[in-house]
């Protein structure tokens, strides 16, 4: 079905995919004005031109193209920073860290010190729906694709901005990553052990809170510009999502006046629900959310006695006296090996399951059940992923994702495919060097 504003449309044939063409209904010759909900493509026929790089960018464009859209990736001449990072596969372009957040995108190499290279970015615009960056405030002015700009050449464009503190304010020029955002917002500081160091997370998660943010406040906006026409400029922040991501603790100060600190590998606000040694030196979760919960696991253990102790009736009281229940739970569990426990507790309903390495996570039987690990031959040879973790009741199961490309691999395609560039102007680019 389609999603139609007032305005007049026409048809054009345009390129989408790889060599998928097909027709498409625009406004006038900028974006799209209809949405076509294709059965495993639901953003089939947005373009999202992609100028981000490292992670927080391309997260949320590979999840736009995970969902359909056609993602243009422009890197500088070196390649996205990503390319070398982690370990090297393959190609010299090829690593580890930049295979996980750039499938189903086109790369293409453009000079944007150039006049001719900037110039090739706003043709690319003036035919995209979204534009997303993640360049410092001033280097989205000194290379001219701030929003001002990019919308003089496309006014209904979805134009994603992405900063490590926002485009206005006393930090705006402050330079910035995912580290400096998990240490500036208390995150670091409510993560590590009761007696040890602010802590940061095992992943880049202020990259991919923002990353994520970025997506859905994307996806509002081209809903809203479908019943509009209207595009416009979205912003957010490694600093401000990753504010907003202090949910709980954030309210325990807001509300109660209260400083949260570390509590380890246990929850602030519930007891008992954290990290819990065995007798074979590895590890258990236990996740008591509720009384009963708590009930079933002193039953389980054979410490039924503690569901009669005053101390440890209600959760508030367990937080009150979480030293020495601590203590009795670790005395008790020590007793256990980890999967006689894990059983047991599965048994009486207790949300539990051993601490897993990355190894023993991705081999997982309920991983393989899910499929969640793609498998693709490509050009440069076999690579696996993990796929989206979305799934579609209309998706279509034999679907698959397209590899995350070679560096520069599309430039023809998209300068003559998509811009209908001539191989004299391709030519005249090249002398430029603004492109390669």
């Amino acid at each position: 079905f389609f999603f139609q504003a007032e305005d007049g449309i026409r048809d054009a044939q345009e390129s989408r995919g790889l060599g998928d063409v097909y027709k498409r209904q625009v406004h006038g010759d900028t974006a799209p004005i209809l949405l076509c909900l294709m059965k495993n493509n639901l953003l089939k026929g947005i373009r999202v031109l992609d100028l981000s790089r490292i992670l927080v960018g391309p997260i949320c464009t590979m999840t736009l193209g995970d969902l359909g859209a056609e993602v243009i990736k422009v890197e500088p001449f070196e390649g996205d920073e990503t390319r070398r990072w982690g370990k090297q596969l393959y190609d010299h372009s090829i690593t580890t860290y930049y295979l996980s957040i750039n499938r189903n995108k086109k790369s293409i190499c453009i000079n944007l010190k150039t006049n001719e290279g900037k110039q090739l970015v706003y043709d690319l615009a003036k035919k995209s729906d979204v534009f997303v960056q993640n360049f410092s405030p001033p280097a989205v002015k000194s290379l001219h694709v701030d929003y001002e700009e990019i919308s003089k050449h496309n006014p209904q464009i979805v134009y994603a901005n992405i900063s490590a503190f926002g485009d206005k304010g006393p930090y705006a020029d402050k330079p910035g990553f995912d580290l400096v955002a998990q240490a500036m917002s208390g995150l670091m500081h409510v993560t590590g052990a009761v007696e040890g160091e602010p802590t940061k997370m095992g992943v880049a998660i202020s990259d991919m809170i923002t990353g994520l943010t970025t997506t859905n406040g994307i996806l509002a906006a081209l809903y809203y510009r479908n019943l509009t026409g209207k595009g416009q400029k979205i912003s957010t922040s490694l600093f401000e999502s990753s504010i907003a991501s202090l949910i709980n603790l954030g309210s325990l100060h807001l509300n109660a006046g209260l400083n949260p600190s570390r509590q380890g590998n246990h929850h602030a606000d519930i007891m008992p629900y954290g990290v819990y040694p065995v007798k074979n030196g590895r590890y258990v979760v236990i996740a008591s959310g509720n009384d009963k919960h708590f009930e079933s696991l002193c039953h389980a253990i054979g410490i039924a006695e503690l569901t009669k102790d005053e101390r440890f009736r209600t959760n508030q009281l367990r937080i009150t006296n979480r030293k020495v229940l601590v203590e009795i739970l670790c005395e008790r569990l020590k007793e256990f090996e980890t999967t006689e426990l894990v059983e047991l507790l599965e048994k009486h309903r207790v949300p539990t399951c051993v601490i897993n390495t990355i190894e023993e996570a991705l081999n997982n039987e309920h991983v393989r059940y899910l499929q969640s690990i793609e498998e693709m031959e490509t050009s440069y040879g076999k690579i696996r992923l993990i796929k989206s973790p979305i799934s579609f009741s209309n998706e279509d199961e034999k679907s698959q994702s397209s590899p995350p490309p070679v560096l520069n691999e599309h430039r023809d395609l998209i300068l003559k495919e998509i811009l209908g560039y001539e191989s004299e102007r391709i030519e005249t680019l090249k002398k430029s060097k603004a492109i390669f």
